[in-house]
C-alpha cells in the first residue's frame, strides 16, 4: 500500500478509491483536483463507478502498523474515496451502509470518510468507532448547512475539513461537539485568495475549546506548501479518550 501525499492521513488513493467520479455541488468544488486529474487522462469525471475488487483489496490490505503520521503505536489512518463522495447520489449509493460495516471489521485501521453531501447519510447507520466522519465547510454557508447534519449522526469521531478555505468560517457554536478540524487554503494555478488571519482565528477557537486542528497549507501552487501558521507547524489529530487505545 502506497503512502499518501495528503499530510493528515497515512494512506489514500489506489484501492481506497473504490468509488470514483463526482459532480460539483458548492464553491469548494470549483477547482476540483480530482476532476483535473481525470481531464489530464481524458476521462469523464461525471461518470460514477464502483469497483468491488478495489474495495475487497482495501479491506484485506496489510497496512503497516508503524511509521504512521500520528506517531508511534498509532493505527494507520486511511482516507477513502478521495476522488468521489462517499455519499453521492446515484447507482453506487447501495454500497454505503455495507462498506461502513465492513470497514468497522478492520479494527486495526482508522478510516476517514469526508463528504459534501451529509443530507444523503442514512439515519440508520451503526457507526463503528474506527470509522471517522467528516464534512467539508469551505465557507460559512456550507459549514452552517453541513455541520448540523454531521452532528446528528452517531459517528464517534466527527470532523470538519475547511479546505479549500475560500472565506472566513466561524466554528464557535459547533466546537464543543466536534472531534477535529482540518484547515487549508487552496492550491493550484487558479487558487483563490486566502488570508492566514482566518486560519489563526479558527486555530484560537480550537485551542480554547480543546479541539485538535490540523493546518495543512496556506495558498500555494502545490498542496502542502506554506504549511506554517504563526511560524509553526500545527499537525494535531483527535484527542485520546478513555478506551482509545483499545479501538
Amino acid at each position: 500500500m502506497k503512502r499518501s501525499s495528503i499530510s493528515w492521513c497515512d494512506f489514500s488513493g489506489g484501492d481506497l478509491n473504490w468509488l470514483t467520479g463526482c459532480q460539483k455541488v458548492s464553491e469548494g468544488c470549483r477547482f476540483c483536483y480530482a476532476e483535473a486529474i481525470y481531464k489530464r487522462f481524458g476521462r469523464d469525471f461525471s461518470i460514477l463507478t464502483y469497483d468491488s475488487r478495489k474495495l475487497g483489496r482495501a479491506l484485506r490490505a496489510p497496512y503497516p502498523q508503524d511509521g504512521n503520521v500520528r506517531g508511534p503505536h498509532s493505527k494507520p489512518l486511511c482516507f477513502v474515496c478521495d476522488t468521489s463522495d462517499f455519499f453521492i447520489e446515484g447507482p453506487c449509493a447501495f454500497i454505503q451502509k455495507y462498506a461502513i460495516e465492513w470497514l468497522g471489521q478492520r479494527e486495526d485501521v482508522d478510516w476517514a470518510i469526508l463528504t459534501k453531501r451529509p443530507e444523503n447519510i442514512p439515519g440508520d447507520i451503526e457507526w463503528p468507532v474506527n470509522v471517522w466522519l467528516g464534512v467539508t465547510g469551505e465557507n460559512q454557508e456550507m459549514a452552517d448547512k453541513r455541520i448540523p447534519l454531521l452532528l446528528a449522526t452517531g459517528a464517534r469521531v466527527k470532523f470538519v475539513c475547511i479546505e479549500p478555505m475560500v472565506k472566513y468560517v466561524n466554528l464557535g457554536e459547533y466546537l464543543d461537539r466536534l472531534s477535529w478540524v482540518i484547515l487549508g487554503g487552496e492550491s493550484g494555478p487558479h487558487r483563490r485568495p486566502f488570508d492566514k488571519l482566518w486560519a489563526v482565528t479558527v486555530s484560537a477557537q480550537c485551542y480554547r475549546a480543546g479541539v485538535p486542528m490540523f493546518f495543512k497549507q496556506g495558498s500555494a501552487l502545490r498542496p502542502g506548501q506554506d504549511d506554517l501558521l504563526d511560524g509553526r507547524q500545527i499537525h494535531e489529530w483527535p484527542m485520546r479518550w478513555p478506551g482509545f487505545d483499545k479501538l
